[in-house]
C-alpha cells in the first residue's frame, strides 16, 4: 500500500497550524462567547451545560439568573505576566428598555451595573482579569430596577468576552 498525499504540507500551506501549538495559541487574541443555540438531539444536547443555552429569561423579582461562559485562557496569570492588553465583555439583553438596571456578578464577585445599553440591547464593560477562571465561569444577572416601559420579560440573548494580548 502506498502513501496517501493529503495535499500541501504545513510549510507550504500553513493554515490552522496554531491549533496544534499550545504556546502559539495561548498568545493569540480570542473571543469567548455564548450565543443563541437550539440543540434538540445528538451529542451536543448531552454535553452542553443546559443553563449555558441562550436565550434565558431573567426573573422579574430580582432573583439571580445564572449562565456560564467557558474561558480557555488563564486570564489572571496573563495579566500578572503583563501579556494581557485588554478585556472587553459584551452582554446582550432582550426586551431591555430605558430605565432598566441589570446587575452582573462574575464568579461571585462584586456586582457590576450593566449600562449603558446601545440600541440593540448590548451592554459593554471591562471586567478585571482576576474575576475569571480558566474553565467555566458563572455569570449571575439580576434585574435591580425595571424601566417604566418594561412590559416583556427581559432575557439574556448573548455574552461575549474579547481577549486581546500584547
Amino acid at each position: 500500500m502506498g502513501q496517501v498525499d493529503w495535499g500541501p504540507s504545513a510549510a507550504v500551506n500553513p493554515r490552522f497550524t496554531e491549533i496544534g501549538d499550545r504556546q502559539m495559541l495561548a498568545k493569540l487574541d480570542k473571543t469567548y462567547a455564548v450565543d443563541r443555540w437550539t440543540i434538540l438531539e445528538g451529542d451536543l444536547a448531552q454535553r452542553i451545560v443546559q443553563d449555558q443555552l441562550l436565550p434565558q429569561r431573567i426573573a422579574d423579582d430580582g432573583t439571580p439568573t445564572v449562565t456560564h461562559l467557558p474561558v480557555g485562557d488563564d486570564l489572571a496569570k496573563a495579566f500578572r505576566e503583563g501579556s494581557l492588553k485588554n478585556l472587553e465583555m459584551r452582554v446582550r439583553l432582550g426586551s431591555a428598555v430605558t430605565g432598566d438596571l441589570v446587575v452582573l456578578s462574575i464568579n461571585g464577585t462584586s456586582p457590576i451595573d450593566l449600562k449603558p445599553l446601545d440600541e440593540n440591547g448590548w451592554a459593554k464593560l471591562s471586567p478585571a482579569a482576576a474575576d475569571f477562571r480558566q474553565g467555566s465561569n458563572e455569570l449571575s444577572l439580576r434585574v435591580a430596577r425595571r424601566g417604566e416601559d418594561g412590559e416583556m420579560p427581559m432575557t439574556i440573548e448573548a455574552v461575549g468576552l474579547d481577549v486581546v494580548y500584547d
